[in-house]
């Protein structure tokens, strides 16, 4: 179960790419180092609603690292569950449930540009048909800004995205 309080995952992520070209990441002792933070927003029997600070910008780090920690990204055909994705097709998920709201980069001319995107009504609803309270991430991410002011962005790095996760 999603607890109350974060979970932090800190694997290392190793890519390979196969020969269709496809990318595929796994948890290996010999991967690039990788951390992600998840803050638990809402809960239910089936899912949370989270937030996920990736420290570090692997790729697919947020989908592996929720996997990893048993709680796979909703609608996640690649690293998640079969039958947890036909609950949220029932529901209504038509995609991977994974949004960024807010992304903060330096702009070329010298200063700091924050982009919000507030989360599609689609996903709204989903959420709200697992009984989850949605609320906007944008204090969080000027919370995350302010911990660490003269960290450079990069890559989206540090930019919270809002993620459904199977509960177990």
């Amino acid at each position: 179960e999603v607890s109350r309080s974060s979970l932090v995952v800190a694997e290392p992520l190793r890519k390979r790419v196969l020969r269709s070209g496809e990318r595929m990441v796994s948890g290996r002792a010999d991967g690039k180092p990788a951390r992600t933070r998840f803050e638990p927003m809402s809960r239910s029997e089936d899912a949370s609603l989270v937030v996920a600070l990736p420290e570090t910008g692997r790729t697919h780090q947020i989908r592996v690292h929720a996997a990893i920690a048993g709680h796979p990204v909703a609608g996640d055909a690649k690293y998640g569950e079969r039958d947890f994705d036909a609950l949220c097709r029932q529901r209504g998920l038509r995609r991977l449930f994974l949004h960024c709201e807010s992304m903060t980069v330096d702009h070329p001319v010298g200063r700091r540009l924050t982009l919000v995107a507030p989360l599609p009504g689609e996903l709204a609803a989903v959420a709200e048909a697992f009984g989850l309270q949605y609320t906007p991430m944008t204090a969080l991410a000027a919370g995350a800004a302010r911990e660490n002011p003269s960290r450079p962005a990069r890559r989206g790095t540090g930019s919270p995205r809002g993620a459904l996760l199977q509960e177990r």
